[in-house]
């Protein structure tokens, strides 16, 4: 629980919320379509190479603008203890639930 609204810490929506934020700070619309597409196109199909090339690119960009900014970011370098225990204890619940 969070203790300024009192409801439970989902981690999901925080991932979710973040990785919402790099697409669209760093794919433009018609990457993320094409992105989707291709996962979406399942595990087993085979990525062309021109677009496997211009997909390292990308990434490539969005590793070092992540690199630029770790110096600045909020974020601990290593998580704290009770953070740890508490997803895990929160991912146990969840596996639990879906598990019976």
């Amino acid at each position: 629980m969070t203790e300024a609204s009192g409801a439970a810490f989902d981690p999901w929506s925080v991932v979710t919320t973040k990785q919402a934020e790099i697409a669209q700070r760093f794919l433009a619309d018609r990457e993320l379509d094409e992105l989707l597409a291709i996962k979406n196109s399942g595990e087993q199909a085979a990525l062309p190479a021109d677009a496997a090339s211009a997909w390292r690119e990308r990434l490539v960009r969005a590793i070092g603008a992540v690199d630029q900014t770790v110096s600045s970011s909020r974020l601990p370098v290593e998580p704290a203890d009770e953070s740890v225990a508490a997803v895990e204890s929160w991912l146990r619940q969840v596996r639990r639930a879906r598990w019976d």
